[in-house]
């Protein structure tokens, strides 16, 4: 197995150079992947890269990226905060047909800067950024989850009030995702408890601009 770096500038890929060793190396390049790997590519990472291009670039660039990646090879893209502790990620999934599947958009944080679902929104893949508003699919859930969020709050007043803030935020985290999978599906639970929430609905927007499942490599 080997890990490749690929960056587009050459001064940074000489820098890079000091840390390779066997399995790890860097290559200058952008998004066209296939010219560093022959479309066989088991997972790609792209994070706190697409955020400072426009939005509409962003479906090109993922079209590339996901060009490379072999049958059921994995792509993931969007952004973090600066500290690495809160970060939301797209999870795309080739297929046979040569398209993407939408394997959700996940949520990640460790608690250490307290929990609310709309911190999130700060931190949304670049093609959702602009869609975190009233009648938008991101929206919605955020504010749904947040719903879940104060009735937790209040529930648990006492007992959330003699915990630690981390321990308080993770259960307030777990048990309000666990009511939002209730009334939403496509809410998935299971590494809840780790600082993860998986929204899977079956393509991340409706708007054209966005890349779906449809749209083939």
């Amino acid at each position: 197995m080997q890990t490749i770096g690929v960056e587009s500038e050459e001064t940074r890929v000489t820098r890079a150079e000091a840390a390779r060793k066997p399995g790890l190396r860097f290559v200058c390049g952008g998004f066209d992947l296939c010219a560093v790997t022959p479309g066989n590519a088991s997972f790609v990472r792209c994070l706190n890269v697409l955020r400072g291009y426009s939005v509409w670039d962003v479906k090109g660039a993922l079209l590339q990226m996901g060009r490379a990646l072999g049958p059921r090879g994995l792509l993931l893209e969007g952004t973090s905060d600066v500290e690495g502790t809160l970060a939301a990620v797209h999870v795309w999934r080739r297929n046979q047909a040569a398209r993407l599947d939408y394997e959700g958009r996940v949520c990640v944080t460790n608690f250490s800067r307290g929990f609310s679902p709309w911190m999130f929104r700060d931190v949304l893949p670049r093609d959702l950024r602009r869609h975190a508003k009233p009648g938008e699919p991101v929206f919605e859930w955020l504010a749904a989850w947040d719903d879940q969020t104060q009735t937790i709050r209040k529930a648990l007043r006492d007992e959330i009030h003699s915990q630690k803030g981390v321990e308080a935020n993770r259960r307030v985290f777990t048990e309000s995702l666990s009511r939002l999978a209730k009334m939403r599906s496509e809410t998935d639970t299971r590494f809840a408890h780790r600082g993860v929430a998986l929204f899977k609905p079956e393509r991340p927007s409706t708007r054209p601009e966005v890349l779906c499942p449809d749209d083939a490599l």
